[in-house]
């Protein structure tokens, strides 16, 4: 499937018309086995002729690896996306992540919560609480594992939400994932 591919690469540099240094194809081995390779070639001059150099690399540990990772990622991105619950990620005090139940229940769009303050969501009769939840719950304090709150609905309305928080690591460095029913 892949030979076209290659072939055509070779002949543009062999031509002078570029084509692509580094690329990935696919080869089958002797045991009938379908590995992937990551050629990286230069033009170089070979006995007076045009040729390329090629390094190969085995890159199907790899492949199968991004795969994998993608499929799960695909998995949990349905999960969160058609979850009955707002999903929130804070850190540093701001939503770094809501799901798109969380934008319908807020009436807010995702640019308009993401890298913003979550207590400017809070009713301001439940942001001290809510705080202090938040706070204790990173210096591993006991914290109830649900409270109920209020969110100030895009427009000024108010919905009130139970709220269950655990501590998780976001992109490396500590956050909490929110769940909050409506």
């Amino acid at each position: 499937d892949d030979r076209e591919m290659v072939t055509e690469g070779h002949r543009q540099r062999i031509n002078g018309e570029g084509g692509p240094d580094i690329y990935q194809f696919r080869v089958i081995n002797k045991d009938g086995e379908t590995r992937w390779i990551e050629s990286n070639g230069v033009l170089i001059d070979w006995a007076g002729r045009p040729a390329t150099l090629n390094l190969l690399a085995d890159i199907t540990e790899r492949k199968l690896a991004e795969a994998s990772l993608r499929k799960s990622e695909e998995k949990y991105r349905y999960l969160i996306d058609n979850a009955h619950e707002g999903i929130i990620v804070i850190q540093d005090g701001l939503l770094a992540f809501v799901n798109p139940k969380m934008m319908e229940a807020s009436g807010y769009r995702e640019s308009e919560l993401v890298s913003r303050p979550f207590m400017d969501f809070l009713h301001p009769d439940d942001q001290k609480t809510a705080m202090e939840y938040h706070m204790a719950r990173f210096k591993g304090e006991e914290v109830p594992e649900t409270y109920d709150l209020r969110v100030m609905y895009k427009g000024g309305g108010v919905k009130w939400f139970e709220i269950n928080a655990v501590i998780i690591e976001w992109q490396g460095r500590p956050a909490t994932l929110n769940f909050l029913a409506d």
